[in-house]
């Protein structure tokens, strides 16, 4: 019944919808080489004022939004035309989702008369709306012609990174061979490109299907190394242990080999990084969001829009206020002060909801909410996109599981 239902809905959007959606994502690949070319040119310069100050022009960081708002809109349309399915379990979930973000933003619109940050935060809010948009669109035809396409706006950035490696001054410092010491690729922040490598990785290893995948899944490796952020060296060493450990038998030698590399990790990463205070940052994320973790944030929040990066950008750039907006280092904080606990708890479950046995799952999992602890997910562009669209995936293959 679910399956012919399928059919019926692919039907009536026609293939089409299809096509378009996959062509105006694979455009926000390669629109993000040039989202950030200023900042990067700076920063090869020794120029860079502030990572908080916007050099490269407005209208170009606006064609993001602009193909969101059309991705959007293009979903919206198929969405009308028929019912797009999921588990009950997971419409519930998703269904409370809407109505905790839409009572946020009116309860936020009640506390402030500052409506730029509902803007804000719609924007922000944005991933969430894709995931419910998406079913049924994302298959695995979609997900291989992602693949081949990531890959070469993969290859952009490390090669980036390998000119920042040998040229870029002395921003980030040097390590001990003079070299410069972490390299953010097409983006300035190092996090993000290694966020990025690690999603590339994660497609590399389950949908492409070119040549030469071993060599690519080692610059990716690499990429992540040269980036020289923490949560990129754990990722990278709970990817390659995961792929080992399936492999090992019986399982509890896994788990040994397992934790042993992860507790060696963690000893050895402040040398690997050449970062000593690697930690502090940690604790600082974590610090941030237990600061949060307040009676009032529980139900619903009336700070919506307020823990973004863009109130905090505009702010800095644009309106010159001094509105304490909130720094979000971490999806946790950015969701409990925009939207509340509760919301945070209902996510959380939507997500461990798509899981299942498989290393793909597991990888997909793995790879974005690790990061999400120490990234605010929902504005790291495109990684939003691409945790709305595995999501998205991972729903579609769990209905096409209950219908057989």
């Amino acid at each position: 019944m679910a399956n012919d239902t399928l059919k019926v809905g692919n039907k009536i959007s026609g293939t089409s919808i299809k096509g378009y959606v996959t062509f105006i994502i694979i455009l926000m690949l390669f629109l993000t080489i040039f989202l950030n070319y200023k900042e990067v040119i700076l920063l090869l310069k020794g120029e860079v004022v502030s990572h908080m100050k916007l050099e490269t022009p407005y209208f170009i960081k606006m064609l993001k939004d602009v193909l969101i708002i059309m991705l959007i809109s293009l979903l919206s349309l198929r969405f009308l035309i028929y019912r797009v399915l999921c588990k009950r379990r997971q419409a519930i979930l998703m269904l409370f989702l809407i109505v905790l973000g839409c009572g946020s933003m009116i309860y936020s619109a009640s506390y402030s008369s500052n409506y730029l940050l509902i803007l804000f935060g719609l924007r922000w809010i944005f991933p969430i709306l894709l995931v419910v948009l998406l079913i049924g669109i994302v298959d695995d035809n979609m997900q291989i012609k992602i693949a081949s396409y990531i890959v070469p706006v993969f290859l952009v950035g490390f090669f980036l990174q390998v000119i920042e490696l040998i040229f870029a001054k002395n921003w980030f410092g040097h390590n001990q061979l003079g070299l410069n010491l972490r390299n953010p690729g097409f983006y300035l922040i190092p996090i993000s490109m290694s966020f990025f490598s690690a999603i590339t990785m994660y497609y590399t290893y389950h949908f492409y299907k070119g040549k030469r995948r071993t060599t690519l899944l080692t610059m990716e490796a690499l990429s992540i190394i040269i980036a020289n952020s923490g949560t990129g060296f754990f990722v990278l060493a709970l990817f390659v242990v995961s792929v080992i450990a399936k492999k090992i038998k019986p399982k509890v030698w896994a788990l040994v080999l397992s934790l042993l590399i992860i507790f060696l990790l963690i000893g050895l990463l402040p040398k690997i990084t050449n970062r000593a205070d690697i930690y502090e940052s940690f604790f600082l994320r974590a610090g941030s969001v237990t600061q949060e973790i307040k009676p009032e944030y529980f139900l619903l929040s009336k700070d919506f829009g307020k823990a973004t990066a863009t109130a905090l950008l505009f702010s800095y750039n644009v309106s010159k206020d001094e509105t304490p907006y909130f720094v979000a280092d971490s999806m946790i904080s950015s969701v409990v002060v925009n939207l509340g606990i509760f919301f945070l708890i209902i996510f959380i479950a939507l997500v461990i909801s798509v899981s299942d046995s498989s290393l793909k799952s597991a990888h997909f999992i793995m790879v974005f909410m690790i990061f999400a602890l120490a990234n605010n997910l929902f504005e790291v562009f495109p990684s939003n996109i691409l945790f709305s669209v595995n999501m998205a995936y991972f729903i579609y293959k769990q209905n096409q599981q209950v219908a057989v």
